[in-house]
């Protein structure tokens, strides 16, 4: 009787034993699982990310050939139209950025006026000798 008693209790022992075993493995293939569905996430986010980039890539380059092409058949407009070779061109170029500088310069004087008028304006109220109104006005 001892012994079934003893013998029951090892079962009863083994058998907890191999349930808690069981639990952890279970738990275990549980936390794998999420693992693994977390790295099929964040693989197929890996993988997303990487064909908006080929897209995106792919766009860049057509932009850039296309720019390249609109410089190219600019280019040739330019020599076409006026007849130049790219040296003359170019010296073309350079001559109207020169005017357009010097646009924005006479337009500069040309905003300047106004105060220039009133430092005149005050000038002539005041009946200031003509030679004081000569070092203020700027030119």
């Amino acid at each position: 009787m001892k012994q079934k008693t003893d013998f029951e209790r090892e079962l009863k022992d083994r058998r907890a034993e191999v349930q808690r075993s069981e639990q952890r493995v279970a738990q275990r293939e549980d936390t794998l699982a999420k693992k693994e569905d977390a790295l099929d996430k964040k693989l197929e986010n890996v993988e997303h990310i990487k064909s908006n980039l080929k897209a995106k890539e792919e766009e860049i380059n057509k932009i850039k050939d296309d720019i390249s092409d609109a410089h190219n058949q600019l280019l040739k407009e330019i020599e076409n139209a006026a007849q130049m070779t790219k040296d003359a061109a170019k010296e073309h170029l350079i001559n109207l950025m020169k005017d357009d500088a010097q646009k924005k310069q006479i337009e500069k004087l040309v905003i300047s006026l106004p105060e220039q008028f009133s430092v005149v304006q005050s000038i002539i109220r005041r009946k200031l000798p003509f030679r004081w109104l000569i070092c203020r006005v700027k030119i």
